[in-house]
């Protein structure tokens, strides 16, 4: 990943940041990789196996064109948040019994169709199951009769309006996924004069562009359908010209810097999208500009979404650096 030169960046405040001492966020832009084109970098995991959701890409992902790196200060809010799904699951003892025993299954291999086969009728002809197997059965023959006049009934509904019983839901929590991490960053932008005022509208005008989507011929399989042959080819005259496909806008690396490193008490970011750029040209209520039309204050709201997930193994707690 190429270091930005002060020619190639978009600062705000304008001077007086960024020394070796101070705490800043800098934003690069990459182009978007498509995760299975074959050109895709494949990252590594923290024993060394190929996964592509360990792959920040930002190491190796192609700079954009044409924008610039910004350097912004420090916001006020800065948060991080992890989630992951957890659902709960009810089982019947019999449920219980058939996954208890099933994990012999999985470990040893076997005929699963005999096991399971074998597994339902001891549970069934088990005394103490055997009159949930009846009202089953009952409510299976009811629900069969024509016309639906014996409405829907459950194997609860048997056991509770003739014995007074329901099956015990025997509640378990049980994993079902993690996801992606989001965040937000507010900004405030106050220029002080003529030359701030244009490099905030750049640094503006650049998280639009990242953020949108581009007219552009783009290959098919790698080349371009020519109307005159009907065959794939270079991108040419006839590519530049043909609007039925849009690019996937940029990526954005999102970086808490402490001078010339990563900030190692903030969290560490994966290439992300950028899901939302709100700009407010009346952040005070009012709008006010000066003589040449440049507003006095703009705010500016930068949503993203990481672009891979964040694995534990991602996480080294014994080094003092950043983390994700």
């Amino acid at each position: 990943m190429a270091t930005s030169t002060a020619s190639s960046q978009l600062r705000y405040p304008k001077t007086g940041l960024y020394e070796s001492h101070t705490d800043y966020v800098k934003f690069e832009f990459f182009e978007y990789q498509p995760p299975f084109s074959g050109e895709a970098t494949e990252g590594k995991s923290a024993d060394g196996k190929k996964n592509y959701s360990y792959t920040s890409l930002s190491e190796t992902a192609k700079p954009a064109e044409g924008l610039r790196s910004i350097f912004l200060y420090m916001p006020e809010d800065i948060q991080s948040a992890f989630s992951a799904d957890w659902g709960d699951k009810s089982f019947t003892n019999v449920q219980r019994d058939l996954l208890r025993n099933a994990g012999s299954l999985l470990g040893k291999g076997g005929n699963p169709g005999a096991f399971v086969s074998s597994l339902i009728s001891s549970a069934t002809n088990a005394g103490g199951r055997l009159p949930s197997a009846i009202a089953q059965q009952i409510a299976n023959g009811l629900n069969k009769v024509p016309g639906g006049i014996a409405g829907n009934t459950s194997l609860n509904d048997v056991l509770g309006g003739a014995k007074g019983i329901v099956l015990n839901p025997s509640v378990e929590l049980l994993f079902q996924g993690f996801g992606l991490r989001e965040f937000d960053l507010n900004y405030k932008f106050t220029p002080r004069n003529e030359t701030e005022a244009k490099e905030i509208r750049q640094i503006i005008h650049t998280f639009k562009v990242a953020s949108l989507p581009r007219l552009k011929g783009v290959g098919t399989l790698g080349g371009q359908i020519t109307p005159e042959e009907g065959t794939v080819s270079d991108v040419g005259e006839f590519g530049k010209s043909n609007n039925n496909y849009i690019t996937v806008p940029n990526l954005c690396q999102v970086s808490y810097m402490k001078g010339k490193i990563l900030h190692p008490y903030l969290p560490k970011w994966k290439l992300s999208a950028i899901t939302g750029v709100d700009i407010n040209y009346t952040p005070d209520g009012s709008f006010s500009t000066y003589s040449d039309g440049s507003p006095v204050a703009t705010g500016l709201t930068l949503r993203f979404a990481e672009t891979k997930l964040v694995f534990g193994d991602d996480i080294d707690i014994n080094k003092d650096e950043a983390q994700y």
